[in-house]
């Protein structure tokens, strides 16, 4: 059966923008009227903060454009930053945020704001019309992403795309060599051993950004272990760490290890440069996310054929887990025009709009009917996407890892020294019952 487990907070702008090395300039877009017409007494503004990692600002623009067309008397301040959660934390502190606003976060506490009462619940708008007047604005979301991001019951967090982790390949490569796809763990290693004889590394992951491995690691310990003991982890629950089903999907990433089936040098690379790897062929397979092959663009080869694969380091009895995120808009409790921010987000919903992300940057957004734009996605976002429909998967998103930044840092340094053999895997363990026990006391402390 499958269940959706829990939903991250843009992890994945932390892989999609300031990781993926992006450009984007840090200016203001605005949209002021320069030619003197208008009365200024009647018209309103908009104002806006966007993280420009990952999507970049033209589709933004554009988006901008369509939603000053609708609304002629109103004028569109938007500031594209990389960096923007720097500006954003000055923002609340001084009491002047945007209406609305759109942050990398991984470097932006969303949910601290949630606690401090500084952002607007968005209920009205989901029990508002959806775009095309079928009925209300929230059923057209997949009601696990809406209920994952409720707080007491309220939502102040707009999700925004979903993005699905797991590992990628090359069909190409794979059919050259005459290698079987893997479903399970064991025809894993048989295919990695194969690999290995070709001088082929069969799997690598940027070690300078290590939580992308524990989008492999995590899922694992669902399939071993099930929903009860990722709870657990969601939950920071003393002994998560030291469940057996922790202990075996460490075993099963040391094996890899131990058999020379991990890259070399994968602690020194970051994710272009382990995405670089697999892209010519040196890696067979790499642990990211659907937002690859856009990020990758003009780095392909000719013939390369990018494959999502998900996550087979199930053993045959076990139940394959892929890990899902969700990016966020929210909308500040003293925003000017809050209003107007909501309407900004309905109209990113409109089939317009969500062909145009679709087709530009290839974003999917977290609603049941993908039929608008799905045929515009390209083609490993798609399989991804459609692997989300399959019965023998289930989906997790560790939603500690934005909830607990620091402890997600740690996590991630003991992966890498777990992975250079520097720590056993009791000792990975330890570390982490430590690092868990200090997320449960400042969380109690306030």
């Amino acid at each position: 059966m499958k269940k959706f487990v829990s939903i991250l907070l843009t992890c994945s702008l932390l892989f999609v923008g300031v990781l993926s090395g992006c450009s984007s300039t840090n200016d203001t877009q605005s949209n002021d009227d320069t030619n003197g017409e208008g009365n200024e007494s009647d018209s309103k503004t908009l104002t806006m903060s966007i993280f420009s990692g990952g999507h970049g600002e033209e589709i933004w623009q554009k988006t901008i454009d369509m939603f000053e067309e609708q609304h002629p008397d109103v004028k569109v301040e938007a500031e594209f930053s990389p960096q923007n959660h720097e500006t954003l934390r000055l923002n609340f502190i001084e009491g002047n945020p945007p209406d609305l606003y759109f942050a990398n976060a991984s470097m932006f506490d969303n949910y601290q704001l949630i606690n401090d009462g500084l952002l607007t619940p968005l209920d009205s708008l989901l029990d508002s019309e959806a775009p095309k007047g079928d009925g209300k604005f929230k059923d057209m979301f997949i009601t696990s992403i809406l209920e994952g991001l409720e707080v007491d019951d309220s939502l102040y967090l707009m999700p925004f795309d979903v993005l699905v982790f797991g590992q990628f390949y090359n069909k190409a490569l794979y059919e050259e060599n005459g290698w079987e796809i893997p479903s399970n763990f064991e025809e894993y290693l048989a295919t990695a051993e194969k690999m290995k004889s070709k001088g082929i590394d069969p799997f690598t992951y940027p070690g300078v950004y290590p939580v992308y491995l524990s989008w492999a690691l995590v899922p694992t310990i669902g399939s071993i272990g099930g929903d009860e003991v990722l709870s657990k982890i969601e939950n920071i629950e003393e002994g998560a760490w030291k469940d057996p089903a922790v202990i075996e999907a460490l075993e099963r990433l040391v094996t890899l290890r131990d058999n020379g089936y991990i890259q070399d040098g994968v602690l020194a690379f970051d994710h272009t440069q382990a995405q670089m790897e697999f892209a010519n062929n040196r890696a067979a397979n790499v642990v990211t996310g659907t937002w690859l092959e856009n990020e990758m663009e003009g780095n392909w080869p000719e013939g390369f054929e990018l494959t999502f694969l998900g996550n087979p380091w199930n053993k045959s009895d076990e139940e394959e887990y892929v890990a899902i995120a969700t990016s966020v808009l929210g909308v500040p409790k003293d925003a000017q025009n809050p209003e107007l921010a909501m309407e900004f987000m309905k109209l990113m919903y409109s089939d317009e709009n969500m062909k145009a992300w679709a087709e530009e940057v290839g974003v999917v957004r977290p609603i049941i009917e993908t039929d608008a734009y799905s045929e515009f996605l390209p083609a490993s976002v798609l399989q991804a996407v459609e692997s989300l429909n399959d019965p023998n998967i289930s989906t997790h998103v560790q939603l500690f890892t934005d909830k607990y930044p620091e402890l997600t840092n740690e996590m991630g340094d003991h992966l890498n020294a777990l992975i250079a053999g520097n720590i056993s895997i009791d000792e990975f363990t330890d570390k982490m019952e430590e690092a868990t026990k200090k997320a449960r006391d400042a969380e109690q402390n306030g």
